[in-house]
């Protein structure tokens, strides 16, 4: 057979077909541009990681022997898992660990996060969990993966549309962290609630649920400023 046009050779051996030159050339394009679209969110998010990875450094908690009580000082529970920064952006998430590396291995979780938040640019700390019936945390069924899906406990928001939040009051990071979450009643990303002051009441009622423990902190104080996520009892 003789082919009179480059286009008529295009639409016989090429997987279209039939189909016009043109049609297919438009097609082609417009993948073209949600590939190089997906692949912008992509550089984006990474570049956002290794900004966070470089500047937000989830601190160690530091150990103390007997819980008190306080009336500035909130008190809150501690959970039991990986500690985390969620790193969202548009519609993405990212799980880093304390050292910065990615959580591949929660990946579906991240996904989950962005899914809750499709619209949001923020970084949330808090602690990666794995949940029992009685919703304890359980250390085991995180590392082995088994029993129900993983979920993020975030107790503090870092960023929240570009504007760094690390130099407001605690408190009001936490209020804007609480508005944040309602958009997700039903999501793996939960609130983590505190009391104010009563810390030796909820570590014995700690003690009775054998759970992990607790965390203090002073809520004047801004992370920035104290370096450290409190002191766990």
């Amino acid at each position: 057979m003789r082919y009179n046009s480059a286009a008529q050779v295009y639409a016989q051996n090429s997987v279209c077909q039939g189909k016009s030159y043109l049609r297919c050339r438009v097609r082609r394009r417009f993948r073209s541009a949600r590939c190089a679209t997906a692949c912008a969110f992509v550089w984006v998010l990474a570049i956002l990681i290794y900004t966070v990875s470089l500047h937000f450094q989830p601190m160690p908690l530091l150990k103390r022997p007997l819980p008190f009580h306080h009336p500035d000082w909130i008190f809150e529970l501690k959970y039991d898992g990986f500690r985390a920064l969620a790193v969202i952006e548009h519609g993405r998430a990212q799980l880093l660990s304390r050292n910065g590396h990615p959580f591949a291995s929660f990946s579906e979780l991240g996904k989950q996060i962005a899914a809750g938040l499709p619209n949001t640019r923020a970084v949330i700390d808090g602690e990666i969990c794995s949940l029992d019936r009685r919703g304890r945390p359980q250390f085991r069924n995180l590392m082995f993966r088994r029993g129900n899906p993983p979920c993020f406990f975030a107790f503090d928001l870092l960023t929240c549309e570009g504007k760094d939040l690390r130099t407001e009051r605690l408190l009001d990071r936490k209020q804007e962290l609480r508005r944040l979450l309602a958009r997700t009643p039903d999501s793996l990303l939960k609130y983590t609630e505190y009391i104010d002051g009563c810390g030796t009441a909820l570590f014995q009622r700690v003690c009775e649920l054998d759970l992990e423990g607790i965390v203090r902190n002073l809520h004047p104080t801004s992370q920035t400023e104290s370096k450290v996520r409190g002191s766990r009892f």
